[in-house]
């Protein structure tokens, strides 16, 4: 390759336009998500191995530019850490990092143009400039390890509102408990549809505590009365490819209150179902849901695991309905519920998906109750995903 003057123009365009656009996908998509579909993530693996192969092959980039971009790129990977720490969210870090990452893509395309300066550098391979950028382009990754584990942890917890937190052992949902005025105890249950079987009799034990009080325990379910879904909502495959439990039934109830099995609880304990019906979300939701559990239709659980990740999804469809679907409409039906039996109960148990968990906190604190107490119960430890790749291994 001989020397040009516009010998940086096509990366430096490239790299621009995957900046401006990895921006507003940030910017619109409103999920914490890295990669949005399918195209940004071929648009990112075509422009992430470009910048490879001419930095590392060529002298077109300097030093300092691929320790720049590595270093706003890694940031921008792990959810902007310690950033999203200090400031409790994981779009100000991220969109702060975009805005770099593009003011110093814009930068390289002007001096590619010519504007700031002699770009006349030469293109031909050079063994010291490939042996430090070698160097740079292999070790950024192995240092921004620890910080990409802390970014993504800090993240899922601004997430989730603090309910879901992962650490060294693996991963972990927490239970709140909060009372009002009058004595009346709420207990925030954080659930996952699949987990260890010690997370799930840890949660069956909490239905025993203070055995004198009234209690209630309102469950999370969305009903198909009209049988509107062609998939089957079930995690029992999913849990045997992990080796999990998929969600048992909640408070087990026996037939006498002497009688002690595992898990089983007095019948004195009420259980209502305090979702709703799955005819009340729109026709997309409906498809959506469809799409995402098709997989169940596979009893083969490699092929299930196939199916599970590379059924296409509009990720963008995927957040509004979590949002205003899965986690607007649901919560507020259930604190309709929860204040309609307040008065008739002591203890009211809420065990839901630990993303409803932030908002219907604040629902309860504008009814009034305060946080007295919190827990962490362990939901599988990362021990448990050794099956997978075994699978993994055992397959390839």
């Amino acid at each position: 390759m001989n020397n040009t003057k516009y010998g940086h123009l096509i990366p430096a365009t490239l790299f621009t336009l995957f900046s401006v656009s990895m921006t507003v996908e940030d910017w619109t998509f409103g999920y914490d998500l890295i990669l949005n579909n399918p195209l940004a993530f071929l648009f990112l693996g075509l422009a992430l191995s470009l910048w490879c192969m001419v930095a590392l092959f060529t002298t077109f980039y300097s030093i300092r530019l691929v320790t720049l971009f590595s270093v706003l790129f890694g940031f921008r990977c792990s959810l902007g850490w310690p950033l999203n720490l200090m400031t409790g969210s994981n779009n100000i870090p991220i969109l702060a990092f975009d805005i770099l990452l593009v003011l110093s893509s814009l930068a390289y395309l002007i001096y590619s143009l010519g504007f700031l300066g002699s770009n006349d550098r030469s293109a031909q391979f050079n063994a010291k400039h490939f042996g430090k950028l070698f160097l740079i382009v292999h070790a950024l990754p192995v240092l921004f390890l620890v910080i990409y584990c802390f970014g993504i942890s800090q993240g899922v917890s601004n997430l989730s509102g603090g309910y879901v937190h992962l650490d060294a052992e693996g991963i972990k949902i927490k239970s709140t408990q909060l009372v009002n005025d009058e004595g009346k105890k709420a207990h925030l249950i954080g659930m996952m549809h699949v987990g260890e079987t010690s997370f799930y009799e840890a949660i069956q034990r909490s239905w025993k505590e203070n055995p004198d009080a009234s209690k209630v325990i309102l469950e999370e379910g969305v009903s198909d009365r009209d049988g509107i879904l062609t998939s089957k909502i079930d995690y029992t495959l999913m849990a045997s490819l992990f080796d999990l439990q998929a969600q048992p039934e909640l408070a087990r109830q026996q037939s006498s209150p002497q009688a002690s099995p595992s898990g089983a609880v007095p019948l004195a304990i009420t259980k209502i179902n305090a979702d709703i019906d799955i005819s009340e979300f729109s026709p997309q939701t409906h498809q959506t849901i469809d799409d995402i559990f098709a997989y169940n239709s596979s009893t083969d659980p490699n092929q299930m695991m196939i199916e599970m990740f590379t059924t296409p999804v509009d990720n963008q469809e995927v957040a509004r309905i979590i949002y205003e679907d899965l986690l607007g409409k649901r919560n507020a039906h259930l604190m309709e519920v929860f204040r309609s039996k307040v008065h008739k109960y002591d203890e009211l148990f809420i065990p839901w998906g630990a993303l409803h968990l932030q908002g219907i906190e604040a629902d309860l604190q504008k009814d009034g109750f305060h946080q007295v107490s919190e827990q962490y119960n362990t939901v599988f430890r990362w021990e448990t995903l050794k099956k997978l790749a075994a699978l993994v291994q055992d397959d390839y």
